[in-house]
């Protein structure tokens, strides 16, 4: 016997739960033990992409020109496609319901399924969910693709079959609707009104969930932790009420204009991937609340408008901001040139390409950082700073208060070389004696050394 096989059941479950389906359930024919624990393994992990075979993957395509977030995974051979899908249904379905009947235990319970329409095996995933309550699961995770782009015929699950699982700590759901449940029920007979009383963390991705519906879930889970909100195109106006959320991300949910959170002890939210951010309201949150702001492109001078916009509306709140690359030569309306750009914590940006002088005014007519770190720096903005921050030094030049000359000039200023991982401190000395100074700088930051005088902010009505 193998000194694997002697470790315990425990152990050979947690080794099992890592293992790809198909894997996992070959590991059967080593030994009675490993049959044992293939068989009494509480970690379900059901992937249908990892049951197919070699051959199988190549009845599907999975463009490279597409993003990992978007990308459909599209059948060439729709009949080898039904067989391994109806391969796959019916082991699940089997082993759920071995597990059932024997009363095995079930902890954590992850299912990736595709379905062709809605009618193709209606209700299976609802009976398996069913079982997975009985057992009383801690953790489960729904993958539910749909291959048709007609959202009208995604898979739909019942709300009460999901949110009837009273052990559930961690739900996510991608990929399917929740628009319906089994019976029509008074408020206060709904099921989940009651259960669901451990669920910490609830993740929702391309599910079709609308702001009726999140602002009626949201406060009967009387300990959610975590709630993240991917992708949800149904999504308007949302209004969210906890008394226990700490962490809320809300990723490229494009049709959101207006956000309203009731939050005591909200300590983080993040947005990502937004086109367009939504007006933001706070009826309670906690003094210590950080707000993410992540934009991957910057399309116009629109875009940016609200930006600002957004940050002015968040001047009592922390803010760390990351920025893309901008390459285009955008610039925002003259109107708001007298106004004091809002001040966030921290900015994140790469280095431009050029016309360094018209980036650093678009800017700081969008913010005022308190650190500023700008990465991947090249050699050419780098001798550009250097000349800038002599020219300083010698009073060749005066500034303007409240511009970007200023922040230079008062910042105190850390950099990474290409060849090390910690932040050293630039020597303003040294500029004229080493003009090579900046050539293996790899990422910089300056940091606001003086305290700016608090100024009165306006903008432009939304």
């Amino acid at each position: 016997m193998d000194r694997i096989s002697q470790l315990p059941p425990e152990i050979l479950h947690q080794i099992l739960s890592l293992l790809q389906t198909k894997t996992a359930a070959q590991t059967a024919v080593l030994s009675k033990l490993w049959l044992k624990a293939c068989y009494t393994n509480p970690h379900l992990n059901f992937d249908q992409f990892d049951f197919y075979t070699s051959s199988d993957e190549s009845d599907f395509d999975t463009s490279d020109d597409e993003s990992d977030d978007e990308a459909e995974i599209e059948p060439r051979h729709s009949d080898s496609f039904y067989e391994s899908h109806v391969e796959f249904s019916r082991m699940v379905d089997s082993i759920l319901e071995r597990y059932r009947r024997e009363n095995l235990p079930i902890s954590d319970f992850n299912l990736r399924i595709s379905f062709s329409d809605q009618t193709d095996c209606e209700g299976l995933v609802d009976k398996w969910l069913d079982i997975i309550t009985e057992t009383r699961a801690s953790q489960v995770t729904l993958l539910v693709e749909s291959k048709t782009e007609d959202y009208s015929e995604r898979y739909t699950l019942l709300a009460d079959s999901i949110f009837a699982i009273e052990s559930l700590q961690q739900l996510e759901l991608n990929h399917c609707k929740i628009l319906k449940r089994r019976t029509l029920l008074s408020e206060d007979e709904i099921r989940f009104a009651t259960a669901c009383r451990n669920l910490r963390r609830v993740e929702f991705v391309e599910a079709g969930i609308d702001d009726m519906f999140l602002f009626e879930l949201i406060p009967k889970l009387h300990f959610i932790k975590e709630l993240m909100l991917q992708f949800c195109e149904y999504l308007k106006e949302i209004n969210i009420s906890s008394s226990t959320l700490e962490v809320c991300s809300i990723v490229k949910c494009d049709l959101l204009v207006q956000a309203i959170f009731d939050t005591p002890k909200l300590l983080s939210l993040a947005f990502s991937k937004q086109c367009k951010l939504p007006c933001l309201s706070f009826i309670s949150a906690s003094s210590q609340c950080r707000i993410s702001i992540k934009y991957d492109t910057i399309m116009d001078t629109e875009q940016l408008m609200n930006l600002r916009r957004s940050l002015v509306e968040l001047r009592d709140q922390v803010v760390d901001l990351t920025l893309p690359s901008i390459d285009k030569d955008l610039r925002l309306a003259s109107k708001i040139d007298h106004l004091p750009p809002p001040e966030v914590e921290n900015l994140s940006s790469y280095c431009p390409n050029s016309a360094y002088s018209s980036y650093f005014d678009l800017i700081f007519s969008i913010c005022w950082p308190k650190s500023w770190i700008i990465q991947y720096c090249d050699e050419d903005f780098g001798e550009y700073l250097r000349k800038l921050l002599l020219k300083e030094k010698e009073r060749r030049w005066r500034f303007i208060e409240c511009t970007w000359k200023e922040y230079l000039m008062n910042a105190e200023i850390e950099y990474k070389k290409r060849t090390r991982n910690d932040w050293m401190t630039l020597d303003r000395k040294m500029l004229a004696a080493d003009s090579r100074i900046f050539d293996e700088i790899n990422t910089m930051c300056f940091k606001q050394t003086q305290r700016r005088e608090k100024h009165k902010y306006s903008c432009i009505s939304r």
